[in-house]
């Protein structure tokens, strides 16, 4: 996580060759969860600068 506040949750995300992607603004009203790498990740609540993420295994 590189950042929490008001406009939601950033994520910044490298695979094992270096390749770097970045998840922006992810929010608990999003609709669901992003996935990268093969993990999903939900926002389920984002309180000041403080959020609670539920990482679980992408569906394949």
């Amino acid at each position: 996580m590189t950042a929490v506040g008001a406009d939601g949750v950033d994520l910044t995300s490298v695979d094992a060759t270096g390749f770097t992607s970045a998840l922006l603004g992810q929010r608990p009203e999003q609709g669901g969860p992003s996935t990268v790498n093969g993990l999903s990740i939900r926002v389920l609540a984002i309180a000041g600068r403080t959020a609670q993420l539920h990482l679980f295994p992408a569906k394949q």
